[in-house]
């Protein structure tokens, strides 16, 4: 698969060569995340929306600042709990998706230990073997993942949320991304 041409815009000030400068994973996976929306936020504007202790040592952002700037694009964020993941992971035959993609849905946001990536509802009709995309900012293009792809996925997540110390929970974590009515 050929990268797409909404994939590490060059226009968010923050790619080279088709991946990440610096660590700016977090704005990569809010932008692959909400692309739907059809904007982009710039490294400028993310980094202005968030606040100095929103950054790590190694200089990305925690989630307040991926949540702030979600908001700022008129969506919201919202955790995803390790047992409704199973369920967003079921391919539905009639409707021929996955459950995860409802109807507000635009993307979801994931935390793999220490760094931020999207997954992605793809561009062309989904099916069992490219059910989501897994966008990755160190990467130059996106990966499609099939539904047992996902389901393993999620099910590593949840594991780990339900087994690691309290402080350690949410280094693996996944957050939805969704359209906010008024």
């Amino acid at each position: 698969m050929a990268a797409p041409h909404w994939y590490m815009r060059a226009e968010s000030g923050a790619a080279h060569q088709g991946t990440q400068k610096a660590a700016t994973c977090g704005l990569h996976a809010v932008n692959h995340a909400r692309r739907p929306l059809g904007t982009l936020h710039t490294w400028a504007e993310f980094d202005g929306r968030s606040k100095p202790e929103e950054r790590t040592p190694s200089g990305d952002w925690e989630l307040g600042a991926l949540l702030r700037n979600v908001e700022a694009a008129g969506a919201v964020l919202r955790p995803v709990y390790p047992d409704a993941l199973t369920s967003l992971s079921r391919w539905n035959p009639e409707q021929a998706t996955l459950t995860l993609w409802a109807q507000d849905t635009l993307g979801y946001v994931m935390s793999v230990s220490g760094h931020w990536v999207a997954l992605s509802r793809p561009d062309v009709p989904q099916t069992v073997d490219a059910a989501a995309l897994l966008c990755d900012s160190m990467h130059k293009k996106p990966y499609a993942l099939g539904v047992e792809d996902v389901r393993q996925l999620f099910t590593l997540i949840a594991a780990h949320q339900r087994n690691a110390p309290l402080h350690a929970a949410g280094q693996w974590s996944v957050h939805v991304v969704e359209r906010a009515y008024p």
